[in-house]
């Protein structure tokens, strides 16, 4: 950073959040001149300031010797520790900006606490009547295979997706972070209305 635009503590914080948000040293650098009203720093003091967070977990500029302070302290492992057993399902980008560690920090951290991603089982939920109308489904199937053999061969199986409306649950995207397999199982409702797309 030159002796020209020098940049306090606060001001590169905020440079590390909006990289976090927008991935783009170009945008960091419109949010800073709007927020702060003058000049912004160069798209490469940018990424200097973002690739040190990464790699120190520090923000501050001065050089350093020897080699580069280990943020795997006690109580950083303690603050990680509470915070995804306060909310296990918290991703890491938004536990790095809560906690103030670069991720690289977090997941090295994550690792020696011996924290693993585990994703939700679905569980499709029952109706009373569900047990009935699946007999009578297998009975009528039954029925137009003895009438008709070739019945089968003429079902179109394609690929769909189907959007429900009541907000169906995306396993991938729910991550829950432990040492030991929390066995979360989410019930999920089969004939809720949605949307099927098929290809």
């Amino acid at each position: 950073m030159s002796g020209s635009f020098r940049l306090s503590s606060s001001e590169r914080i905020e440079i590390v959040k909006w990289y976090a948000i927008y991935q783009n040293a170009a945008e960091v650098a419109r949010q800073f001149q709007h927020h702060y009203d003058r000049s912004s720093p160069t798209r490469e003091n940018i990424l200097n300031i973002v690739r040190k967070f990464d790699e120190t977990g520090s923000i501050k500029d001065e050089p350093r010797s020897g080699r580069p302070r280990s943020v795997s302290t006690d109580e950083n492992k303690e603050r990680v520790r509470a915070a995804f057993e306060a909310s296990p399902e918290t991703s890491t980008r938004r536990a790095s900006l809560e906690l103030n560690l670069s991720r690289t920090s977090l997941q090295r951290i994550m690792k020696e606490l011996g924290l693993k991603a585990y994703r939700p089982q679905l569980l499709h939920a029952l109706n009373e009547d569900d047990p009935d109308r699946r007999c009578e489904f297998a009975d009528i199937f039954l029925e137009l295979f003895a009438e008709d053999a070739s019945f089968p061969d003429r079902i179109v199986w394609t690929d769909e997706a189907t959007f429900k409306l009541n907000g169906h649950v995306n396993r991938h995207n729910c991550v829950y972070y432990a040492v030991e397999n929390p066995h979360i199982v989410i019930t999920e409702e089969m004939n809720a209305p949605g949307v099927t797309v098929w290809e």
